[in-house]
């Protein structure tokens, strides 16, 4: 069987490849476990060294002067956080609690476990604060943050991704986003944090995931057409219509503003087949086809998916229907032209 990129559109192929697990041949896999090893540390190596440089040209105005005086402003947030920083290498060098200081808010004091999490980062950077000093810290921390959350979702994505500069770009768009590197900068509320998170970066995980992964968008096999789901649902939203409920394929291009469009490929189904949603969903659907697609059905429309991150082979689709199901038609409603 022969794939494309994901999303993929699968067919039938009079000589199909075994591939394995991690897209190798079979008869090419190596066995020693060890260069396997040794090829995912050299990868995370140089991808560290990959976020670690845009990082430093990020923050070049610091690391360019004397990285132990200048920082991004001694103001607001940023002169807090120094002493959050600085905070547990002097206890710890003074035989104090690092949890509790009395230095701030004197006498009742303040317990550090309340406020930010820059304790935390202040007790594994003690050594960096006990040579350098507290601004040497802070911007140590400020340089490293972008990369690790950068690095963290390149890891992630190594384990659906079988290349890896995909995985690299997503980490570089997760951990170098807008909202990562304005946290650092700006002060935010944690609602504003929350809601900018969800609203902007889950959005962007979504749109990486759907790229990333190499799951199937359409297949056509022995069985019928395979219709993929949505990346955040996809196990639950993809969809087998068997040969013996399919009536024709249809193509068609949805019109969309500025001039462009979008490409669907869609099953029409036989009468009497089981609904693929509820009322609601088949009065929405033909609500929306009366619209926005003249002479395609509603359950047409319910039965179809935009080819939109993935690439449609239509002769190879046509050939595979011929091959499967002699009897079924492929329409392109856009050309008129009719296969089968």
């Amino acid at each position: 069987m022969t794939t494309t990129e994901h999303p993929k559109a699968e067919f039938p192929s009079d000589e199909p490849t075994a591939l394995s697990v991690s897209g190798i041949p079979e008869g090419t896999r190596s066995s020693d476990a060890g260069g396997v090893r040794s090829y995912r540390v050299l990868t995370l190596l140089a991808a560290t060294a990959g976020y670690l440089l845009l990082s430093v040209m990020l923050w070049w105005h610091v690391w360019s002067n004397h990285p132990t005086s200048t920082t991004t402003c001694g103001c607001g947030d940023s002169s807090l956080f120094t002493w959050f920083l600085a905070w547990p290498a002097y206890a710890f060098s003074h035989g104090l609690d690092p949890l509790y200081s009395t230095a701030m808010f004197h006498s009742a004091g303040v317990n550090l476990l309340s406020n930010t999490a820059e304790v935390g980062i202040g007790v594994v950077l003690a050594p960096v604060t006990w040579l350098f000093g507290a601004v040497a810290t802070f911007n140590v921390a400020l340089t490293l943050s972008p990369v690790l959350s950068a690095l963290a979702m390149f890891v992630l994505l190594r384990r659906w991704v079988r290349w890896t500069p995909a995985a690299f770009i997503g980490g570089l768009f997760y951990g170098f986003s807008p909202f990562v590197l304005i946290a650092l900068t700006v002060p935010m509320s944690l609602a504003l944090r929350v809601v900018t998170l969800v609203f902007f970066g889950g959005g962007a995980l979504v749109f990486i995931a759907s790229i990333a992964t190499r799951r199937v968008a359409l297949r056509v096999d022995a069985s019928g057409v395979t219709l993929g789901g949505s990346p955040g649902r996809y196990g639950a939203t993809t969809v087998l219509i068997p040969w013996a409920d399919i009536r024709e394929i249809v193509l068609w291009r949805q019109p969309m503003p500025y001039g462009r469009s979008v490409r669907y490929v869609g099953v029409a189904r036989r009468k009497g087949t089981r609904p693929l949603a509820g009322r609601r969903g088949q009065r929405a659907a033909k609500a929306t086809a009366r619209a926005l697609t003249p002479g395609v059905s509603g359950d047409t429309l319910l039965a179809s998916r935009a080819v939109n991150l993935w690439h449609l082979d239509t002769q190879r689709m046509a050939a595979a229907v011929a091959h499967f199901a002699p009897g079924v038609r492929v329409i392109d409603r856009n050309t008129g032209q009719v296969a089968g």
